[in-house]
């Protein structure tokens, strides 16, 4: 398994841990292979933002994993 499948697949398990926002920046960027400018755009917040965001997921998914 890559590893976005692997984000993916700890996603489905974990993601009613997240906020509304961060689920949606999520599923743009993984599930409708948007870019993260077209994300920012869309949210009107800056790319560095939806970068953080999506970067911090992807940890505390891993982090979950690793606990639970």
């Amino acid at each position: 398994m890559n590893e976005r499948e692997y984000i993916i697949d700890l996603f489905e398990i974990y993601k009613e841990l997240f906020t509304e926002k961060q689920i949606n920046y999520f599923k743009d960027y993984y599930f409708e292979d948007l870019s993260l400018s077209e994300i920012a755009e869309n949210n009107s917040v800056s790319k560095s933002i939806i970068s953080k965001t999506i970067i911090q997921i992807e940890n505390k998914l891993k982090e979950y994993e690793k606990l639970l």
